[in-house]
């Protein structure tokens, strides 16, 4: 299976939902849940920002995306958690905002990928 498709279901099937979930449960989550967004914030900047790295020594154009993981979505995440019930609402809007986006760009990615093109 494509590379692109299997990354588009993984964050509409899980990734998402999960942002989602943190986004409109707020405050109202376990200090377990803000443990594990706080390690997975970690995580996942650690991991894009060594793709970044690399993408970007070898001059491959799609680095963008490992930014927008490494250097938005990662330290939002670890704020959350971090902040864990003492987080601001503005930050739960923002990973909402940032679902929402997501889930649109997704959407169309696995659209786009599975077209059958009959030329």
């Amino acid at each position: 299976m494509n590379t692109h498709i299997v990354l588009s279901l993984a964050h509409l099937l899980v990734f998402l939902p999960a942002l989602f979930y943190i986004g409109f449960s707020r405050s109202s989550l376990s200090n377990t849940v803000y443990n594990v967004v706080l390690v997975a914030g970690i995580l996942i900047g650690l991991y894009h920002l060594m793709k970044m790295y690399k993408k970007l020594s070898m001059g491959v154009s799609s680095a963008w995306v490992n930014a927008i993981h490494a250097l938005a979505i990662a330290p939002l995440l670890v704020y959350i958690g971090y902040n864990k019930k003492d987080t601001p609402r503005a930050a739960y809007e923002l990973l909402l905002i940032t679902a929402f986006g997501g889930f649109g760009y997704h959407l169309y990615s696995l659209i786009l990928e599975t077209q059958v093109h009959t030329d």
